[in-house]
């Protein structure tokens, strides 16, 4: 469905968000950096609370929701700092913002970084 592979997504939020300047990521933290699709991480998350993806907790747990207050909270909590990505119909790719969440989250591309 994607053209771009993971380490491009990764690249493009490198090179791309204000939050990196000249593509500066410290390298200890390289390895870390983690990209994956909206399924995926929600397994992660699965995985991480030790409970497996069914439709009784599909139907009860509210992902999205999740994602959001992740991607908006945890960096300032300690934990990784979330980029959005998606791929346009023109094929590139562009950062997801808050008052486009909803219409691109179940498509997006995940990209966390750890906040060291």
């Amino acid at each position: 469905m994607t053209k771009f592979q993971d380490d491009e997504v990764i690249e493009f939020v490198l090179k791309n968000h204000d939050d990196f300047e000249d593509n500066e990521c410290p390298e200890n933290i390289v390895p870390e950096i983690a990209c994956m699709n909206f399924k995926e991480w929600k397994n992660r998350i699965g995985e991480y609370n030790d409970f497996k993806m069914n439709p009784l907790i599909k139907k009860y747990f509210d992902f999205k929701q999740l994602l959001k207050d992740e991607w908006k909270y945890s960096a300032c909590m300690g934990g990784d700092e979330y980029y959005l990505v998606r791929e346009t119909l023109d094929g590139k790719l562009e950062f997801i913002y808050e008052e486009n969440f909803d219409d691109y989250v179940e498509n997006c591309r995940i990209v966390t970084i750890p906040t060291y």
